[in-house]
C-alpha cells in the first residue's frame, strides 16, 4: 500500500513492500502531491514586507492615512486591528476597494508563523509582526491574529505582566545635602544619621528618617522620623500639577494633645478649652445667642467685648421685629429700666433723654421746663439750638443762642435766627471774626475797612446805581438804568475797563483776554464759543505747548468739542516759530492756495487726498515764469533728482522711472487694457463683445490681443488678430482686412476672434470674442487693443473701447485661429507631442494628451501603461481626416493586473489645423499611469 511522507504528507509507493500487482493511479498521486507542495511553498512565498501596519479598525478602501503615512495606490498594508478579525491580512491599497495581496490571498498561502516587516509608520515602523493562529486557517472566515515579535516596545522583561522595575528594590541611602524634591523614583530611601538629615533640603525634620515614594497622577512622599525617645513621627506630602505641597503631620495616638504641635482637637478652628467664660482673649468669627433669653457674660474685672475687623463690626438682632436693650447698674432684663433701647422701627430711646458723661458735656432735652433741643458745653460758655413758635408773620423760628456765664450772671445772645419765610438775621448784620476779614453792611458811605461793601447810590446816570467795592481799589459798577455791568477804577461806568451789555451780550475790554484755564484738548483756553441754547463750548482756542526760551511753545490751537463737552480733536494748530498750520480735517478753499513766493514753495497735506470740486477746470499752477512742478513720493525730499514726475517749464513731462498706465495715446497711436472676460465652465456658445462708439467715422488698424490667465493648461498662451478698416458712422464697412498674427499656447484652441461688424441692436461697432472650447473650470482672459488711427479723433474712439457681458444667445461658430503665413505653410513639419506618467483618476474616458492645430499628414500614437493594482482600462485616439471626425479604440474595458504594458501603435492621417486627442479611463482611480507620444511620420 502507498504511504504518506512525514514532512509534507506526500503520497508515495513503497518499492519492495507494495505487491507488484497492487494497482496505483499515478495521475491521482501526482496531482495530490503537487497541491501539497504548492501549499507548502506558499508558506515560504509570502512577501514579508509591507509599507505600514494598522493601529485601529479601518475601512478597507480609499487612499487614507494609516499610522501617520498617506497611502498611495499599490502600497502593501498589514491590516491587524479589524473589529471583525477575519478581515485581517495583507492588502494592496487603492482609491477604491482594497484587495488582498496576491501572495496572501488564499488559505493555502496564509499559515501560522508567517512574519511581516513594517517599513514605516509612527507606531509600527521598523517592527516585525507574526501570525500567531495555532490551527488551520480559512481565509475570510478565521480571525487572524498578528503579534509583535521584533522591534521597539517589546516587554521582554515582564513577569505576569509586571516589569522587574515594578518590584520594590533595596532602600537607597540619602546623602549629605540631597534635595527631597528630586526623589520621585518609586521606592524606599533612608537617612541614617541626624548629621545627614540636618543638611537635607526640603525635609520636615533634622532627625534620622526613612522615606517611601509612591506614584499616582503625581508623586506621594511619606516620611517617618525617629525621635531620641524611641518614638516616631510620620509626615506626608504630595507632588501634583508640577508643585510640591507642604509637609503635614499624621495624627496618631502619640501625636495629639498639648505639646504635640497638632491641632487635631480643634472645632471650627478653635480648641475645646477656649471657653468664653475662662479665656481672657478669645477670638471668634461670630457669636449667636439662641432661645428666648440668651446672655453673654464677661466675668473678670475689666473684661470687655472687643471687635477687631478693620471695617464695620455689628451687634444685631437677627430676627425681624427684634430690638436691642442695654441695661446697667445691676438691672437685668427690665425693659423700663434700660438707659438705651434700639427698637425695630429704628428709633433710639433713652431713660431720661440725656446723653451725659457726668460732666454736662452733651445734653438733649424735650419738655416744658426748657426749650433747648441741643446744648453744647465748653467751660463757662455753652450754645443751644432752639425752636420757638414765633408769630404769625415769621412762623417758627430756629435760633442759635450763645450763653456766657462769665462774671456770675449769664448773658444770652441770639447770634443767628432763621424764620419760616427763609429770612436770616444776625445780631448786628455783620459776619466778622473780630479782625474785619468779612463783613456785609448797609450804609450810605463807603466803608474802607471791609473787604467787600455793598452800597446804593443815586448819582447821575454816568455813575453807578450800585457799587461793590474792595479794599484793593477795584469797583464793580452797574448803570443806573441797569443795562451795563463792568469793572472800573471808580463809580463811573463810562470809564470801565471791562463792560458787558446785559441786553445785547456785547463784551468790551480795554485790555487783553488772558486765561490759564486748562482744557480737555490740552493747552490753555483763551476764548470759548458756546451755542445760544447753552451748554458747554463747541470750539475753544488758546495756546498749547511749553515755552523753552527759544521761540518755541505757546502755539495756537483751535479745539473742537462734542455735545457732551468732551474734546474731539485739535482742528487747527499753528506753530509760533515756523508759522506752519496743521488741519486735522479737509482744507477747502474757494480761491487759490498759494505757497511762499521765491525759494521752495511747499504745500503739505497729512490727509489722504487733495480734492478739487470745481465743475470746470482745476489747476496745479506754477505761477512764475520758468516755474515747474515736482511730485515726490515715498518720503523723498523735495528735490529735482527725487521727483517721480516733473512738469518742466518747456512743457515736457519727465518721469524718474517706468510709466505704468492701463491706456495711453500720443494722439494717433494708442494702447488700452480693455479688461478681463470670464467664461464659465462647461457652457457652450459663450461670447463677449469688444465695442467702439459710432459717433464718428473710424479708419486705421487695430490689434486685438487675448492672453490667458495661466490658471489651467487651456488658459496658457497669447492670441492676436489684426484689423485694418475704413468705417462710416452709419454702420457701413467701406474696407476691412483681418488676419491672425500670433497664436501661441492652449488659448488658441479655446478662443476665436470675429471680424469687425455693426451691432444694430446697440448702434455701435463690435468685435466678438468666442469661447470655442469648453473646460471643467471657469477661465479668465485679458483683452488688449492697440494700433494707430488716421486722426486723434479716431484714436479717441478706439480708446473708448469697452467689454460687454458674456452671452450665449449667438450660436454662430467662428473658425479656429490660424496664423496666415502661406509662404511657410508648405514647409511646416509636425512637432512631436508627448506626456509621461499621467495619473488616470476618471472612470470615464478623459483627455490626457492633445496635439493642437497640426499640419496635414500621417501620424503615429504610441501609448504605454503602468498598472499598480487590478483595474479595467479603456484607451482611444480621436482625430479628424478627410472623411470627418474619427475615434480609434485601442483597448475597451479590458482588465489589467499590476504590471507594465505597451499598447499597439495607432497610425492615421489627420487634416490640417485639426486636433489629435488621446483619452483614457480606469475603474480604479490612481491605479494606472499612462505615458504617450504623438509623432508625425
Amino acid at each position: 500500500m502507498p504511504i504518506y511522507t512525514p514532512l509534507l504528507n506526500l503520497l508515495k509507493k513503497v518499492v519492495g513492500i507494495d505487491p507488484p500487482t497492487d494497482k496505483f493511479n499515478i495521475q491521482t498521486m501526482m496531482n495530490d502531491n503537487w497541491d501539497k507542495i504548492d501549499a507548502a511553498m506558499a508558506l515560504q512565498g509570502v512577501d514579508g514586507d509591507v509599507r505600514v501596519a494598522t493601529t485601529a479598525n479601518i475601512t478597507l478602501s480609499g487612499l487614507q492615512t494609516v499610522d501617520g503615512i498617506v497611502l498611495a495606490a499599490g502600497d502593501r498594508v498589514l491590516v491587524k486591528n479589524q473589529t471583525t478579525g477575519s478581515q485581517n491580512g495583507i492588502y494592496v491599497a487603492a482609491s477604491g476597494a482594497w484587495t488582498r495581496a496576491a501572495d496572501a490571498d488564499s488559505s493555502a498561502k496564509v499559515a501560522a508563523g508567517i512574519s511581516v516587516y513594517v517599513r514605516a509608520g509612527t507606531v509600527n515602523g521598523a517592527k516585525v509582526f507574526s501570525l500567531s493562529n495555532a490551527g488551520a486557517v480559512t481565509l475570510g472566515t478565521t480571525a487572524l491574529t498578528f503579534i509583535q515579535t521584533s522591534g521597539a516596545g517589546l516587554d521582554a522583561d515582564t513577569v505576569d505582566g509586571m516589569h522587574a522595575s515594578d518590584f520594590l528594590t533595596q532602600p537607597t541611602i540619602i546623602t549629605t545635602g540631597q534635595d527631597l524634591n528630586n526623589l520621585t523614583a518609586r521606592g524606599m530611601y533612608y537617612s541614617n544619621s541626624n548629621s545627614v538629615s540636618t543638611s537635607v533640603l526640603n525635609s520636615p525634620t533634622t532627625n534620622a528618617f526613612s522615606l517611601l515614594v509612591e506614584r499616582h497622577a503625581g508623586y506621594k512622599q511619606t516620611l517617618t522620623e525617629y525621635m531620641n525617645d524611641g518614638t516616631a513621627r510620620t509626615w506626608t506630602r504630595n507632588y501634583y500639577s508640577n508643585v510640591w505641597g507642604s509637609w503635614y503631620r499624621v495624627w496618631d495616638g502619640r501625636a495629639m494633645g498639648s505639646g504635640s504641635g497638632m491641632n487635631a482637637d480643634m472645632v471650627d478652628g478653635y480648641h475645646l478649652d477656649q471657653d468664653v467664660r475662662t479665656t481672657a482673649t478669645p477670638s471668634f468669627k461670630g457669636i449667636t445667642v439662641q432661645g428666648s433669653v440668651g446672655n453673654i457674660t464677661l466675668a473678670s474685672s475689666g473684661a470687655g467685648l472687643g471687635f477687631s475687623r478693620a471695617d464695620y463690626n455689628y451687634i444685631y438682632a437677627s430676627s425681624v421685629g427684634g430690638g436691642l436693650v442695654f441695661n446697667v447698674n445691676g438691672d437685668t432684663t427690665s425693659y423700663p429700666l434700660s438707659p438705651l433701647k434700639l427698637s425695630a422701627d429704628y428709633s433710639v430711646k433713652t431713660k431720661n433723654n440725656t446723653l451725659d458723661d457726668g460732666n454736662g458735656v452733651a445734653l438733649f432735652r424735650r419738655g416744658s421746663s426748657t426749650t433747648e433741643f441741643l446744648k453744647l458745653f465748653t467751660d463757662d460758655i455753652y450754645s443751644t439750638i432752639e425752636k420757638s413758635e414765633g408769630d404769625s408773620a415769621t412762623g417758627s423760628i430756629l435760633r442759635l443762642r450763645i450763653i456766657s456765664g462769665a462774671g456770675g450772671t449769664p448773658v444770652t445772645v441770639d447770634a443767628l435766627q432763621l424764620d419760616g419765610n427763609g429770612k436770616v438775621w444776625t445780631k448786628n448784620n455783620t459776619l466778622d471774626d473780630g479782625s474785619g476779614y468779612a463783613s456785609f453792611k448797609r450804609m450810605d458811605a463807603v466803608s474802607t475797612s471791609a473787604l467787600l461793601s455793598v452800597l446804593s447810590r443815586s448819582d447821575s446816570g454816568t455813575n453807578a446805581a450800585t457799587e461793590y467795592r474792595t479794599t484793593a481799589g477795584g469797583v464793580f459798577v452797574g448803570n443806573a438804568d441797569g443795562t451795563s455791568f463792568g469793572v472800573a477804577a471808580d463809580a463811573n461806568i463810562n470809564g470801565a475797563k471791562f463792560k458787558v451789555n446785559k441786553n445785547t451780550g456785547d463784551v468790551s475790554s480795554a485790555g487783553t483776554f488772558i486765561s490759564t484755564v486748562g482744557t480737555a484738548g490740552g493747552g490753555k483756553i483763551h476764548f470759548s464759543m458756546r451755542p445760544s441754547t447753552g451748554g458747554g463750548g463747541r470750539f475753544q482756542f488758546g495756546l498749547i505747548g511749553d515755552e523753552n526760551n527759544d521761540n518755541t511753545g505757546s502755539n495756537f490751537a483751535l479745539w473742537a468739542y462734542n455735545d457732551a463737552g468732551n474734546s474731539v480733536i485739535t482742528a487747527l494748530s499753528i506753530n509760533r516759530s515756523s508759522g506752519a498750520a496743521a488741519f486735522a480735517g479737509n482744507v477747502q478753499a474757494a480761491g487759490t492756495i498759494l505757497t511762499t513766493a521765491g525759494g521752495a514753495g511747499t504745500g503739505s497735506f497729512t490727509g489722504t487726498a487733495l480734492i478739487f470740486n470745481r465743475a470746470s477746470s482745476n489747476y496745479f499752477q506754477a505761477s512764475a515764469a520758468g516755474g515747474y512742478l515736482n511730485f515726490t513720493v515715498n518720503g523723498d525730499s523735495g528735490t529735482d533728482a527725487n521727483a517721480t514726475l516733473r512738469l518742466a517749464a518747456d512743457y515736457s513731462a519727465n518721469f524718474r522711472s517706468k510709466v505704468v498706465a492701463p491706456m495711453m495715446t500720443d494722439g494717433n497711436s494708442f494702447k488700452k487694457l480693455v479688461g478681463n472676460v470670464v467664461f464659465a465652465a462647461s457652457t457652450a456658445n459663450q461670447k463677449a463683445d469688444i465695442y467702439f462708439p459710432a459717433s464718428t467715422p473710424l479708419s486705421g488698424y487695430v490689434d486685438v490681443t487675448i492672453t490667458g490667465s495661466w490658471n489651467v493648461v487651456n488658459g496658457i498662451g497669447r492670441l492676436t488678430k489684426r484689423f485694418t478698416f475704413v468705417l462710416s458712422n452709419s454702420g457701413t464697412v467701406s474696407a476691412q482686412e483681418t488676419r491672425y498674427t500670433e497664436a501661441m499656447g492652449g488659448v488658441k484652441s479655446q478662443i476665436a476672434i470675429s471680424d469687425l461688424s455693426w451691432d444694430s441692436s446697440n448702434s455701435r461697432w463690435r468685435i466678438q470674442i468666442a469661447k470655442i472650447g469648453t473646460s471643467t473650470g471657469a477661465e479668465t482672459f485679458t483683452v488688449i487693443v492697440d494700433g494707430g488711427a488716421t486722426s486723434s479723433t479716431h484714436a479717441a474712439s478706439f480708446m473708448a473701447a469697452a467689454l460687454g457681458s458674456v452671452y450665449t444667445t449667438d450660436t454662430t461658430v467662428f473658425p479656429a485661429p490660424k496664423v496666415t503665413l502661406p509662404d511657410l505653410a508648405a514647409s511646416m513639419v509636425a512637432k512631436p507631442t508627448s506626456i509621461s506618467e499621467f495619473n488616470v483618476t476618471s472612470a470615464s474616458l478623459a483627455q490626457f494628451l492633445t496635439a493642437s492645430f497640426v499640419p496635414a499628414g500621417n501620424y503615429n500614437a504610441m501609448i504605454y501603461l503602468r498598472v499598480t493594482a487590478a483595474t479595467t482600462v479603456s484607451v482611444s485616439v480621436n482625430y479628424a481626416d478627410a472623411t470627418g471626425a474619427q475615434s480609434t479604440v485601442v483597448v475597451s474595458a479590458q482588465a489589467f493586473t499590476a504590471g507594465s504594458y505597451s499598447l499597439l501603435p495607432v497610425f492615421f492621417n489627420a487634416n490640417a489645423n485639426s486636433n489629435i486627442i488621446l483619452l483614457a479611463s480606469s475603474s480604479v482611480s490612481g491605479a494606472v499611469k499612462v505615458s504617450a507620444s504623438i509623432l508625425g511620420v
